[in-house]
């Protein structure tokens, strides 16, 4: 399972309503929402998109933004998605995947592998399945790589 990227997959598809999405059961799957969700790439800040997905693995209405996003996790803000992936999730049997999105160019960052390291902790302390954390910035679309998370631990 290789990373993907805008550059190796520029179609977008369709935005649709969440009950016209397939299941997400893959990676590849994920990878295919976030890009709908995204549409064209570009963005003016840092954030963190935050999405509830049901036990079947369909997407749900429910989706966050955490917009000015901090360059480095900290406690405090680690606690507080913990507080709302733990809300988010309480007695549905699903799942939450995470997008971290910021402009530039660059390739992944050390933030971006921060970043991934906290969510996965956040997701494991509450027992959901733990999808791969994706990034994007202006130009590209990319999954955090488990040798990436062990990079940045």
């Amino acid at each position: 399972m290789g990373a993907h990227s805008a550059a190796m997959d520029d179609h977008i598809p369709p935005l649709t309503s969440p009950a016209d999405v397939p299941p997400v059961r893959t990676q590849e799957d994920l990878h295919r929402l976030w890009r709908m969700l995204m549409g064209p790439l570009g963005f003016g800040g840092r954030s963190l998109w935050v999405h509830l997905l049901d036990a079947d693995g369909r997407p749900t209405p429910v989706i966050l933004q955490v917009e000015d996003l901090p360059p480095l996790p900290d406690l405090g803000l680690h606690d507080g998605l913990r507080c709302i992936v733990d809300q988010l999730a309480e007695g549905t049997g699903g799942s939450i995947a995470f997008l971290l999105t910021r402009p530039g160019r660059d390739g992944i960052s050390v933030s971006e592998r921060r970043w991934a390291v906290a969510l996965t902790d956040v997701v494991r302390r509450a027992g959901l399945h733990v999808w791969p954390v994706h990034w994007a910035n202006d130009v590209e679309l990319g999954v955090v790589a488990p040798d990436d998370l062990a990079v940045s631990a």
